[in-house]
Order: structure tokens, then sequence, then C-alpha cells
């Protein structure tokens, strides 16, 4: 992982060592709370992204948004709050100041910031390039049933300390934005992802919430 991203680094024409910003990416995603949103869903995402590469407008700088969209997270709702920005927020920001203190663009910096806070999916995506951003994101969505139950048990990991109740209802929620809202026809907004995870996706959505409705 470390040397792709010094060739990534490389490639964005940045200042400073790749080595020691990477050591600092790579401390973040490292907490011990981290169960799911780790360096393994950065990878995840990676691989996902290398099959679409020359589908998107900015690769190199939309690469740089995986790696950043979930440096900083946080599960304690408290923290979140009197933090006073979302977790969306927190990590474009860490963003903004690494790319600033290596001299990149304005212009680059703003693509960069824009595209990690469509990743809190809450807005619709207008570009071609936010689309994808989202879709290789909730990737996982759609993967084969035991991956998928896994995601879910780590996701509940990163959540333990809320009660089942709340979990339920909260999680419920967030997974019935996926399929069940007037402005969301699909899982995924790009056709290449709908070929290759609507379907699987949905049944994995689904069951998820019956299985939680259970509980």
């Amino acid at each position: 992982m470390i040397e792709r991203f010094k060739t990534l680094w490389k490639r964005m024409n940045a200042d400073g060592d790749p080595k020691e910003i990477y050591e600092e990416i790579n401390f973040k995603y490292s907490a011990v709370d981290r169960v799911y949103h780790n360096m393994m869903h950065v990878e995840q995402c990676l691989m996902e992204f290398d099959s679409v590469r020359d589908y998107v407008g900015k690769p190199d700088l939309f690469e740089f948004v995986l790696w950043m969209h979930d440096v900083e997270h946080s599960t304690n709702l408290s923290f979140i709050k009197q933090r006073g920005i979302s977790d969306e927020e927190a990590s474009a920001l860490i963003a903004e100041n690494t790319l600033l203190k290596a001299c990149v663009s304005t212009e680059s910096i703003d693509y960069v910031t824009d595209r990690i806070k469509t990743t809190d999916h809450k807005q619709i995506p207008l570009t071609t390039d936010d689309k994808f951003i989202i879709d290789i994101d909730l990737s996982i969505l759609g993967k084969p049933k035991r991956e998928f139950d896994e995601y879910a048990k780590k996701i509940r990991e990163e959540y333990s300390h809320v009660p089942m109740i709340d979990y339920r209802n909260k999680r419920i929620s967030i997974l019935n934005r996926f399929i069940n809202t007037e402005q969301r026809s699909h899982v995924f907004y790009t056709g290449y992802f709908q070929d290759k995870y609507e379907n699987s996706a949905r049944d994995n959505i689904k069951r998820t919430i019956i299985d939680l409705s259970r509980c």
C-alpha cells in the first residue's frame, strides 16, 4: 500500500515526503475502534477504483479522495456533536491541510474536499465522479453473502457501545435510504456498479433489514 501511495503522491506533483504522509494516514486508520473503517476498507475501495479508473475525470485526485474519505471516523455521537462538524467534513479538512502543505493547487484541493463530503450519502450526486465515489464506497453492499455478513458484523462491532434497539432502528433507517426513497431508484448511481452489484446489494439489504427487525 505504501508504494502505491508514494507513486500517487509523485503523480500529483505534491511536495513533501509521501512516506510521512502515508504513515499519518495509516495511523488514523489503525485506531483500535476501527473494525471496518480501516485500511482494509481503503484497499477494497482502491481495488474497485482500478476497474473504473478510465471513467473518472481526474483519476489521481479521485484516488487520493479514496485514501482520505474516512481518515476521520468516530462512532461517538457526543464527540461529533462537540466537534461541530461531521466525519466527512473533518476528513475533508485534514485532506485540505495535507494538500495545502504539499503546495497542491486550490482547484485540486476543492475537487478533493468536495468529493470527500459526498461520502456522507446525504446528497444526490450530480457529477460522474461523485457517482463513482459513492458507488465505490458502497460496493461492499453488493458483495457475496458471506463477505457482506462479515461487513455487517464489523459495523455492529464499531457501534457495540450503542444499545441494540437504538442501533437496529438507526441501521434500518440508513439501509432503507438506499432502496426505499423516491429520489433513489437504485442502490448504485452508475451503470457499471448497477450491472455489477445492484441485485445482490438489494438482496443483502432486504435480508439485513428483516434480520434486524427480529432483534
